[in-house]
């Protein structure tokens, strides 16, 4: 639609008239329209603007690569995931690398009611290194392994998920150094991860992590 307007002299002409019409009574013509400016069409407002979609695809061999920028996230048994508590706890079998959307009474404390998922990793201990493995590859569960859980519909503890899975992680930066005020965290650790799993939904995580080291 174009909006035309009238500039000043449209108005002086009419006041002129105005007063020719009070002096003798009769009636003028109307006044002609010299300059007009056309104005542009308005451009439409989209109707609502869209979210940005993650660039995670799932895939039965993840690789480091394939990990987006941001924090970890993902969606586990067909429901949105947003890691709110991530830690690195030293094991007898090797570190573990939780997850979960709960939030424990201290850093080191317990969850319950909680989605999570558990990661054991074959890396040493204070060094930076990567883990990948697919679906199909042969893991020593002792080492390597995953798992995924969330609450029971009833509201009586946790459905465990141990479907096939693959992973990749890359720990860029791990210190080994004693918290002076709590005397469970070691260390801290920093790097990435994507974990996938191969139930119906097609669970996944993936994500960057910078956090406590504790036993």
């Amino acid at each position: 639609m174009q909006h035309k307007v009238v500039v000043s002299s449209l108005v002086v002409a009419i006041v002129t008239a105005l007063l020719i019409v009070g002096a003798c009574g009769c009636t003028p013509k109307p006044a002609e329209v010299t300059d007009v400016v056309e104005l542009p069409e308005l451009p439409e407002l989209p109707d609502e603007a869209q979210p940005a979609e993650t660039t995670f695809e799932w895939t039965e061999a993840p690789t480091i690569e394939s990990i987006p920028e941001g924090t970890i996230a993902g969606m586990i048994n067909g429901q949105p995931f947003e890691a709110k508590t991530v830690r690195v706890q030293k094991r007898n079998k090797g570190p573990q690398l939780n997850i979960s959307d709960g939030v424990p009474d201290t850093p080191t404390g317990s969850m319950s009611k909680d989605i999570g998922i558990d990661l054991r990793f074959p890396l040493e201990e204070g060094a930076a290194g990567e883990f990948t493995t697919s679906f199909e590859d042969k893991k020593d569960f002792d080492t390597a392994h995953a798992f995924f859980w969330y609450p029971k519909s009833d509201g009586k503890g946790s459905m465990s998920v141990n479907p096939k899975w693959g992973a990749a992680m890359e720990v860029t930066e791990w210190t080994l150094e004693k918290d002076p005020d709590n005397e469970d965290i070691i260390g801290n650790v920093k790097g990435r991860v994507v974990i996938t799993f191969g139930d119906d939904e097609k669970s996944w995580v993936a994500g960057s992590f910078d956090t406590i080291y504790f036993e």
